[in-house]
This record gives C-alpha cells, sequence and structure tokens, in this order.
C-alpha cells in the first residue's frame, strides 16, 4: 500500500472542465487494525438474556482506509489496484492486477521516464475512538455481517439521532473465536465521542437495528435497498448484503 501523504501532480495540460452527470464509484474500504499501542482500553459484557457481546472500547483505534481502485468491485478481480511508477511516481488506474512492468510515461516535470510500474493500492490511516463488539457465532458467511454490521450502524445513527456519516464500521475475521467481529468508530480523525455514547446502549441500538431490516423498506430479504442497509460508503457490498440475513440474525441475537 502506497500512502499518498504529500498529495498528487497533475499534468499542466489539464483543464478544468465541468461534466452534467458522471457516474461515481466509491470503492475505498475500511479496515480496523487493533488499538495504538499501550492504549487505555475499556471492557464490558453485555449480556442478552442467554448470549453476550464482549465490547472493547479506546479512543486511540487504529484504522486504515484503501482505495483498490475505479473499477474495482467486492467479487470481481478486476480493477484492484493502480500502477505507480518506482522511480517517479507517476500513477495510472490499472484495469487488471499487471505483474511488474516497464512501460514509458511522462514526469511531472514533462521528462521521459521508463522506470517500473508496480501494482499497488492507495490509502491512509488515522486514529479515532472505536468500538469492537465481538458478536455471538451464528452462521459463517462474511456478507451475513457485513450485511450485521451496516444495519447496526443504522441502528446507531437513529437511536442517537446523528447523521449516518459521522459513524463507520469494519467486519473482521477473529482468529480467538473463529467468529466473526465489528468495529465502529467515529469518522471524524481523532474521535467526536459517537461510539463511546454506544456503550451503554447496545441492546438498543440492536432493537433499532431490527427494525430497520424488518421489511418495512419494501426491498425483498435475499437484497437490500437504500430504505435499509445500502449508502454511498458500501457501494462495494451492495451485491452482497442481505436484508434477510440480517433480520435474522438479529432476531436470533435479541430473541
Amino acid at each position: 500500500m502506497v500512502i499518498p501523504q504529500f498529495g498528487f501532480i497533475t499534468k499542466d495540460s489539464d483543464k478544468e472542465s465541468v461534466k452534467l452527470k458522471d457516474e461515481v464509484k466509491y470503492f475505498s474500504e475500511t479496515f480496523f487494525n487493533g488499538f495504538e499501542k499501550n492504549a487505555k482500553i475499556e471492557e464490558n459484557d453485555i449480556v442478552l438474556k442467554d448470549k453476550v457481546i464482549h465490547s472493547v472500547y479506546s479512543p486511540h483505534g487504529e484504522m486504515f482506509v484503501i482505495n483498490r481502485g475505479k473499477y474495482a468491485s467486492k467479487n470481481r478481480n478486476i480493477g484492484l489496484a493502480f500502477n505507480i511508477c518506482e522511480k517517479c511516481g507517476y500513477v495510472q488506474l490499472s484495469l487488471t492486477k499487471a505483474e511488474t512492468t516497464s512501460h514509458e510515461h511522462r514526469t511531472a516535470n514533462n521528462f521521459s521516464c521508463t522506470g517500473k510500474l508496480v501494482s499497488c493500492y492507495l490509502g491512509h490511516h488515522f486514529t479515532s475512538d472505536a468500538l469492537v463488539l465481538h458478536l455471538p457465532q451464528y452462521k459463517n458467511p462474511m456478507a451475513e455481517y457485513e450485511s450485521i454490521l451496516y444495519a447496526i450502524i443504522e441502528g446507531a445513527s437513529k437511536f442517537m439521532e446523528i447523521d449516518r456519516r459521522e459513524i463507520g464500521g469494519a467486519v473482521w475475521k477473529n482468529g480467538e473465536t473463529n467468529g466473526f467481529s465489528v468495529t465502529l468508530f467515529d469518522t471524524v480523525p481523532n474521535g467526536a465521542g459517537h461510539v463511546k455514547r454506544m456503550l451503554g446502549h447496545i441492546k438498543e441500538i440492536l432493537v433499532e437495528a431490527l427494525k430497520k431490516v424488518d421489511g418495512k423498506c419494501g426491498c425483498g430479504e435475499e437484497t437490500c435497498c437504500y430504505g435499509c442497509l445500502r449508502n454511498y460508503d458500501n457501494q462495494a457490498y451492495h451485491d452482497t448484503m442481505s436484508r434477510g440475513w440480517a433480520k435474522e440474525y438479529l432476531t436470533w441475537l435479541l430473541s
């Protein structure tokens, strides 16, 4: 992964243009990288009758955001990277994850360069408030837990009356339990205090999450829509998320 911390340089010949309509695709993904070393954490067990959710909170959660390319998607091995010159930093979109190659191109100063192009992702990292929920194991498909994650985020924004975009999330495989865990975080770097406020209201948030996927939106249970789980930030998962999976799990969890 390459972190372009100093930004990009465009060609002098590039001119600003205005388009009436253009297709917008968003294929960035956020990954939870754990808590900072020596970070103070707060752990709790949330008991729901015969089930337990173990929560871990810290204001020092580390997140990585990775952009896999304009044409990337969750299920297709296409557009998985950017091609970046090792010598001059020239960048081009990659339609396929190509091997390291040499390709003549122009530098930012309009000189010819034949440096090697290497396929890699672009990304950045930030620190924010993070809340990890180790969920009771039910079924194993990753897509199911992605659906559950976004139902929980929708439930949290509804219960706390905040903008949906102020909370982000990620799903990851828990090596200790062989199940899945979800991480909720404030999208504002260094945190806005939203996920900390969730600590005492997990059950209420789960109830709101279940209401979000109860079918009032009108879509089929095998899919989802913008009335329940879909939003701009999770476009990479639209084809795999299921309102029915989230409804089934949350009903089981709260029963």
